[in-house]
């Protein structure tokens, strides 16, 4: 069951933004920062890594990430809708929670390789400004850890998303209402960040792990609250799926 959801990707061409999307912000990123350069606009005091996370890449990475994600788990869903395989998927594997585990499994994996592609292109990103401007920044006064430790908060955070995602768009089929409703409670979730009951949004976190970016006073209890989530909302899925989910038909 799970090698051919695995197989059905090949199918889905949205399947390319894994890639292309954290590659195309990691050259933009990159192509302003090499702008600024040439103007004069950053000192030579400064921490290229802070300029190059704050000012060029982590609010794009961080609000559109989970919009690009929601998009990639729709298509994947959509195949089943598309060609109407429900009924077949109940014939061939004869339980429910084997559908709903390998569905889940996919998403995690998906997920996983997105931010291990960020990961990847944020370091070559790094390399390639190191390379063209070892004479100009002390490189060797910043560490890249506050940067690359980010990708960690990302990925359990993700995984959390992937998870509520997928059992909301088990239900809503219509883009407009699954896709859309997802990037409203994204952008909802961005605008109420200071209320401290805001932390139980969960829509709000991939705003937290940016926020605790040079920042000590931004707590990362949502780190620990995103790993509690992901077993609760997989098993309230789980249950909820196989006692009422219908076929669609």
């Amino acid at each position: 069951m799970t090698k051919a959801e695995f197989f059905k990707l090949k199918n889905i061409k949205s399947l390319h933004l894994l890639y292309l999307y954290p590659l195309s912000i990691s050259v933009i990123a990159l192509i302003i920062f090499i702008h600024d350069m040439d103007g004069n606009i950053i000192p030579a005091n400064a921490n290229p890594n802070f300029v190059l996370f704050k000012r060029f890449y982590l609010s794009f990475y961080t609000f559109l990430s989970p919009v690009i994600l929601t998009l990639i788990y729709y298509a994947i869903l959509q195949v089943e809708f598309k060609n109407k395989a429900w009924e077949n998927l109940y014939i061939l594997t004869g339980a429910k929670y084997r559908i709903y585990t390998s569905k889940m499994l996919v998403g995690i994996v998906v997920t996983t390789v997105y931010v291990v592609a960020s990961f990847l292109f944020v370091l070559l990103v790094q390399l390639v400004i190191r390379m063209l401007f070892h004479n100009y920044f002390e490189f060797e006064k910043y560490s890249l850890f506050d940067e690359l430790m980010l990708y960690p908060g990302y990925l359990v955070t993700y995984w959390m998303l992937c998870i509520i995602v997928f059992n909301f768009l088990f239900y809503v089929e219509n883009a407009i209402l699954s896709v859309g409703g997802m990037t409203f409670l994204l952008i909802f979730s961005s605008l109420i960040l200071k209320p401290k009951w805001t932390i139980y949004l969960p829509f709000t976190y991939p705003f937290r792990v940016a926020g605790t970016y040079k920042n000590t006073e931004v707590s990362d209890v949502f780190f620990l609250y995103s790993a509690i989530l992901i077993p609760i909302v997989f098993f309230a899925g789980l249950y909820f799926f196989t006692s009422f989910y219908e076929v669609k038909k």
